[in-house]
């Protein structure tokens, strides 16, 4: 079926597009959209939209884990994958409870991991422009 929005066939090329460090950057900014979401939903008693804009965050999350390579990410993967459970269980309860604060706190975790990805990318990507040799940071995503 064609997109008939000119946002959502943007998003579409976007995301067919971009490689696997832009995808983790643009996964963890999903969440954030459907946090927004979910809250504004919340704050106007919009009890559906919000379970629905909270279970798409979480499956982001699980996205996010499941994509985790443990092979090259070791103790980092690892780490990342219980913060994804963590934030995961969090964002259930929070539908649970409809529950903002909780909402909050899941942001405040999600916005630094955000803010490190995107240097972490740029540095990468000023390695691999100087070293051909040099391994990417965001080494703990599996290449699609």
């Amino acid at each position: 079926m064609p997109l008939s929005n000119p946002y959502q066939r943007y998003q579409q090329t976007a995301t067919q597009t971009a490689g696997s460090d832009q995808l983790l950057i643009m996964s963890y900014e999903a969440i954030l959209r459907w946090l927004g979401r979910a809250e504004t939903a919340i704050e106007a008693n919009h009890i559906e939209n919000a379970h629905t804009a909270l279970v798409s965050a979480q499956d982001i999350l699980r996205d996010l884990k499941w994509n985790l390579d443990f092979s090259k990410g070791g103790e980092v993967a690892a780490n990342l994958g219980r913060i994804y459970d963590y934030l995961a269980n969090e964002l259930v309860w929070a539908n649970v409870e409809k529950s903002a604060e909780r909402i909050a706190n899941v942001r405040a975790l999600i916005q630094p991991l955000l803010e490190a990805w995107r240097v972490a990318v740029v540095k990468a990507r000023r390695e691999r422009m100087g070293s051909a040799s040099a391994a990417p940071t965001a080494g703990v995503v599996q290449a699609g």
